[in-house]
């Protein structure tokens, strides 16, 4: 007899486990200080070092600034929170096409913050949360009120069973990570109140602007950002930039394994259809009396039909995702950059050193 599954068995359970990959997304957070006056660097950081998503505070655009000129390969979504009429501020996130992921709507307040929020989709029900925000340096009775507006959003986003993400400058020099500490001013208590009471934790710990983490990677599953590390600032940012990935379970059913997709062009459509046919619906409905149990009876039942009919063809994962990102820049524009960050990170062991700092100065000019 086909197609019957009792109830709470499991026999497609091994498939399904073989369909799953851990993999890392290559993340970068970085206060740019205007995209727009940088391009060069920007196309150069977006196509020359395969970022999955790229997280942007203070990118001091607006509406008049289209997302194709930000991204003119097209190989990244662009989400943005830009701060119109107001010079300075916005956040915004590149995704990379070959992600898929859900905006969810925030809503910024004008001069005191913007906040921008995607749920990255890896799977049937598997998704990451990632919150992109920028807080204006402000310590007034409007800024006050801005952060609990602030808190109360970030309260509602990161209260779901998602691995929940919040990034970004903060502008909040005096909290002190190591001990739980803040100064009792309304606004970097208040925010991190907002971190200890929702099981947040913060991994950036070395300095980010001078003496001062201000710029945050918070995460509710810690053990799910690995290599993060604080480099060399975004072009003449004074702000250090923060690179970090993101392990997410990528389960898909495109994929059947590792370097094989399902070639649906090629698919025996009829063939498929006579065996789903010939599938007893009747019996697995009466042997699956809960709606999951259900699904999963019939979800096995199509998975048979599909690995039986539609053929795979390898593909090369490292070769096509980012075939089309790279940009070649001349061999002494890279040399440049790559001894920009080797003399950035000299000046940050040894910051006394004058000749190190006004080198890197001249590196920084030659880039632009």
């Amino acid at each position: 007899m086909q197609g019957v599954l009792p109830q709470g068995a499991t026999d497609c359970e091994s498939a399904h486990a073989d369909n799953k990959h851990d993999r890392f997304l290559k993340c970068c957070l970085l206060n740019a200080r205007s995209v727009y006056n940088k391009l060069s660097e920007f196309h150069d950081l977006l196509y020359g070092n395969n970022y999955d998503i790229v997280c942007v505070t203070e990118s001091w655009l607006h509406a008049d600034i289209p997302s194709s000129l930000l991204d003119p390969q097209h190989a990244f979504r662009a989400v943005r929170c830009d701060r119109d009429g107001i010079v300075g501020g916005g956040v915004c996130l590149f995704i990379s096409s070959g992600l898929t992921f859900v905006e969810i709507a925030t809503k910024p307040v004008v001069g005191e913050y913007e906040i921008c929020c995607v749920d990255v989709l890896s799977g049937a029900n598997n998704s990451c949360r990632l919150i992109n925000v920028y807080r204006a340096p402000k310590c007034t009775r409007e800024a006050i009120g801005s952060v609990d507006s602030l808190v109360e959003q970030l309260q509602n986003l990161v209260t779901t069973q998602s691995h929940s993400i919040v990034v970004g400058d903060f502008n909040c020099p005096r909290i002190d990570w190591t001990n739980l500490t803040a100064p009792s001013d309304n606004i970097q208590d208040a925010l991190l109140g907002f971190v200890v009471s929702n099981g947040l934790e913060q991994l950036v710990n070395a300095p980010t602007r001078g003496d001062n983490i201000l710029d945050l990677v918070l995460s509710n599953e810690p053990t799910s950002i690995a290599q993060l590390e604080v480099s060399c600032p975004f072009s003449n940012s004074d702000h250090c930039q923060i690179n970090f990935d993101i392990l997410i379970n990528s389960y898909s059913e495109t994929h059947t394994a590792h370097g094989n997709k399902l070639d649906w062009q090629n698919a025996d459509y009829s063939g498929m259809s006579a065996q789903l046919s010939s599938v007893d619906w009747q019996i697995i409905l009466s042997n699956n009396l809960t709606v999951e149990s259900f699904w999963q009876a019939f979800r096995c039942e199509l998975e048979k039909a599909i690995g039986a009919n539609v053929p795979v063809r390898p593909i090369d994962p490292a070769g096509t995702q980012f075939a089309c990102r790279r940009t070649n820049y001349p061999v002494g524009i890279r040399r440049v950059m790559a001894r920009k960050r080797c003399l950035w990170r000299h000046y940050r062991e040894h910051p006394a050193y004058a000749v190190t700092k006004y080198r890197r100065y001249r590196c920084e000019a030659m880039c632009r």
